[in-house]
């Protein structure tokens, strides 16, 4: 499944219960079964995952999903510049964010932390 704010939570054949973070890239493992997931949903766990006071600011300034869309960042957090805010998130296609994240992170998963970037957007 994934978020509004364009994460994804994955169920591997073990069991175990991942979270990625398309802002930053992560990886995590955050629950050891789909129960145990689910038991999380109920705790502050879940604030930090689907960050509801960001998607309440967001739909008070009028960004709201419609069907197929997650809310996709105009910089990255994993950048210096980027945040956590809706002034930085905006509304896009869930295909159109994963495709983005996902090469982004591709990019620059190599660089060491603090290098610098100068990213080139290709239509």
């Amino acid at each position: 499944m994934f978020s509004a704010i364009g994460d994804v939570f994955l169920e591997l054949n073990a069991g175990t219960v991942w979270w990625l973070s398309t802002a930053t890239g992560a990886l995590e493992q955050i629950a050891s079964s789909r129960e145990h997931f689910h038991e999380r949903l109920g705790t502050d766990a879940a604030n930090e995952w689907f960050l509801p006071g960001l998607i309440d600011a967001l739909v008070s300034q009028d960004k709201v999903l419609e069907q197929d869309q997650c809310y996709t960042f105009a910089i990255f957090p994993i950048f210096s510049e980027g945040s956590f805010s809706a002034e930085n998130m905006h509304p896009a296609s869930a295909a159109a964010h994963f495709t983005a994240s996902g090469h982004l992170h591709e990019s620059i998963r190599q660089l060491p932390d603090g290098a610098r970037v100068q990213l080139k957007i290709v239509d």
